[in-house]
Parts: structure tokens; sequence; C-alpha cells
């Protein structure tokens, strides 16, 4: 995935969250920085997918979710009957007021689950 937001494009990777300013010369590595699990809060590398939402940006990982707000990368974790999601979230998708997301697990008895939530605005 791939967002732009103001001057700034977010490049979802399997190694972090890259970002650079949307007006530098794009082709060039050194204009580009990443957020990674030794430089930020992320848990995982793999960044599978990026949205903007609530002013935020969004990131789903192997390892749960994270969001940039005012400078600053944070951990996101949603409950799911009272327990936080650290799954691996797979896709983000944003409609309107509300931001989904598919959560993949594995059951322990040779199955893997694919879970879709829902948030809103009024819960972030």
């Amino acid at each position: 995935d791939i967002i732009v937001i103001n001057d700034t494009i977010w490049a979802a990777t399997r190694t972090g969250i890259a970002y650079a300013n949307i007006n530098s010369n794009l082709p060039i590595a050194s204009n580009w920085k990443t957020y990674t699990t030794t430089t930020s809060v992320l848990k995982n590398n793999r960044i599978n997918s990026v949205a903007y939402f609530d002013s935020k940006i969004f990131m789903a990982t192997d390892s749960g979710m994270v969001y940039f707000q005012n400078g600053t990368l944070s951990t996101y974790a949603p409950l799911a009957n009272g327990s936080p999601i650290i799954d691996p979230v797979y896709r983000l998708a944003v409609s309107g007021s509300n931001m989904y997301f598919v959560v993949f697990s594995y059951d322990g008895s040779n199955r893997y689950n694919f879970r879709i939530f829902r948030t809103s605005t009024s819960n972030i």
C-alpha cells in the first residue's frame, strides 16, 4: 500500500514503513526514511497495509497495528472480546467514519481464522 497525506508519501514495505517528502526525488534512496523495529515501537517490520483514518496514519503489521500522529509512532491495540488484538493484521480499509481491518490467527488445531473488525472515530 501507498498513501499520500499532505506532502508526505507513506509506503508499506517488508522492512518497515517508509516515508518521504512527495516533492523530493523519490527514486533516490537517501530521500526516504523508514520506521523499523530498531527505530520505533514496531514489533514487526512487515507492514501489510497503511490507511489514513481519524487524522492518524494506521499501519497493519504481522504483530498488530500502530499509528502515526503528531510526529510519533504509537501502538494501537483495539479490543476484541476484552482482549487486545495483537495477531497479524493484513488489510485496512476506510469508509466514512469507520475503519475495517482483517486479522489472521491460528487457533492451535491446524486451522487459520480470518476475522474482520470495525472501529469508528468515536472508539479511537
